[in-house]
């Protein structure tokens, strides 16, 4: 008599069961755990770097939100850039466009305007210390512990962002 032509089955019973459904949760977990233990930024800069509020931590931040369509944005743009190029120490400024735009969008945005600080991709959204402001253009400080320190509407300029920073950190002191 031969084997060919009949199958053997094979049956978890008892033990065997526990110890595949065992087997099974774990490989689960771990793929879970695995899978979650990259954070998710909480936002992208156009540049490619995936920021998390927290690693900014013991910095100054100014963060001007404004859009193409906004005029006196485009107008303080120049002023920005100034600032950009000579960032007081311990101090970030980024950029962020208030519609929704993809990183093409935002690279396109950054040389039609000659956008010198960095820029923020605003598509996914990010999340920030604060909601998206009312009005443009909106710029908002956030100290060296991750909260809005100050808000300034309206047209900024490099004097008046050197100002507003020079104060809180001598309050902050």
């Amino acid at each position: 008599m031969t084997m060919q032509g009949k199958k053997k089955n094979f049956k978890f019973t008892g033990i065997g069961k526990k110890l595949l459904f065992f087997t099974v949760g774990l490989i689960a977990l771990t793929g879970g755990v695995l899978m979650s233990s990259k954070p998710e930024p909480d936002f992208t800069t156009l540049s490619g770097n995936d920021v998390k509020w927290q690693a900014l931590n013991g910095q100054w931040v100014v963060l001007n939100y404004f859009a193409p369509w906004c005029a006196p944005c485009l107008k303080e743009m120049p002023q920005l850039n100034q600032f950009a190029r000579a960032l007081p120490p311990n101090t970030r400024l980024f950029v962020i466009n208030y519609d929704p735009a993809d990183s093409h969008k935002t690279a396109l945005l950054k040389q039609q305007y000659n956008i010198e600080a960095e820029m923020i991709v605003s598509l996914p959204a990010p999340r920030m210390p604060m909601p998206p402001p009312p009005a443009l253009p909106a710029t908002y400080i956030i100290n060296p512990q991750g909260q809005v320190a100050k808000q300034l509407r309206g047209e900024v300029s490099e004097d008046a962002l050197r100002q507003a920073l020079a104060q809180l950190k001598s309050q902050a002191l």
